[in-house]
């Protein structure tokens, strides 16, 4: 038997094309009911989420992939240490506050924190 790859699979949610994804996407923000609103920041999180994997994209240090989902993706502590092999968020927020700490004496670093967020915001992202 023949599996079938959902690669069309929009924000989780909606299978078909881009356009049909705008539309659910226009419906569902103009709704107020709690599920609605629910969804819609989900889709907005998955969004962002893969133009934060875009300009993250050839980024090999773990340390800056981790600030950058945390402070420039908005992604909860907890999420980003499931996926990096944390116990929980705590170890995630020490890396995010060690980094940033380092950024102030590594010019380099800082230099690279500081284009990371120029690029994300240049999307419109933030």
């Amino acid at each position: 038997m023949r599996t079938r790859s959902l690669g069309g699979v929009q924000g989780g949610f909606v299978l078909g094309s881009r356009r049909l994804w705008d539309k659910v996407k226009a419906y569902v923000g103009h709704s107020s009911g709690r599920e609605e609103i629910a969804w819609s920041r989900r889709a907005g999180q998955m969004e962002r989420h893969g133009l934060l994997e875009q300009v993250l994209q050839g980024e090999t240090d773990r340390r800056v992939q981790i600030w950058a989902r945390v402070r420039l993706g908005g992604e909860r502590l907890v999420d980003v240490a499931a996926q990096y092999g944390f116990r929980d968020g705590s170890g995630v927020l020490h890396v995010v506050q060690r980094l940033e700490a380092l950024g102030t004496h590594d010019t380099a670093l800082g230099l690279k924190l500081k284009e990371l967020d120029r690029r994300v915001r240049a999307t419109g992202m933030l």
